[in-house]
């Protein structure tokens, strides 16, 4: 004998499955990204890494913020048009700034090729660090990421007294180029997927962290 489902049954079924579907997108929307992601082409995309993060190469112009010798290295890959890697600024700077000279930071850059300005500021960047002032350079790029240009570039070189001449004809001749080209053939074989890009010993991550959260990942 077939059991009959009730007339106030029926009506409980549709409003169950648009309560569930409500509920799925608002899980959705609270799911907010935390990093860019590279849209690199198959020539430039790996999905299987052919290096391991133990194995990456920290070149003598790399720049690196805190205590050249420190006992814990932290290496970020970052592009000065990734909105989540100007909010790891004040982040970085506070936990290498008060490891007391136990942390320091090496820079490389992963420029996006969805970010147009983004390899130019990288260039710009590792010019004016051949001059002792990248970090500076760094900062101001992140704080005027709506403003990024040639001649932007130029103006805050000259800000930040820096021999134009120099600086000029290290932009004009890409002279920062190759260190750049070096660092994204290193995260393409790392298997870096977007900004900003974290490794310390054999741990990776990608995205934003919070202090804390980068104490625990140092750790």
């Amino acid at each position: 004998m077939t059991a009959r489902r009730s007339p106030l049954a029926l009506l409980l079924i549709p409003i169950l499955v648009v309560f569930v579907i409500a509920i799925w997108q608002l899980r959705g929307q609270n799911n907010k990204p935390t990093s860019e992601s590279s849209n690199l082409s198959t020539n430039t995309t790996n999905n299987s890494p052919t290096k391991s993060p133990g194995q990456i190469t920290i070149l003598p112009d790399d720049p690196i913020l805190g205590n050249n010798s420190a006992p814990t290295t932290l290496i970020e890959f970052s592009d000065f048009e990734c909105p989540y890697c100007a909010d790891m600024v004040p982040v970085l700077a506070e936990v290498v700034g008060g490891s007391k000279g136990q942390v320091r930071l090496v820079w490389k850059d992963f420029p996006l090729p969805e970010h147009g300005e983004a390899r130019a500021a990288a260039e710009a960047a590792q010019c004016a660090g051949k001059q002792g002032k990248f970090w500076e350079f760094h900062s101001k790029l992140f704080a005027n990421q709506n403003n990024l240009s040639a001649g932007f570039y130029r103006n805050l070189a000259a800000d930040l007294d820096l021999d134009l001449t120099s600086f000029a004809h290290c932009l004009d001749k890409h002279e920062t180029l190759p260190l750049i080209q070096y660092n994204m053939a290193e995260a393409t074989a790392l298997g870096v997927d977007g900004t900003p890009y974290f490794i310390t010993k054999d741990k990776v991550y990608s995205g934003t962290l919070t202090v804390d959260e980068l104490k625990a990942f140092i750790r």
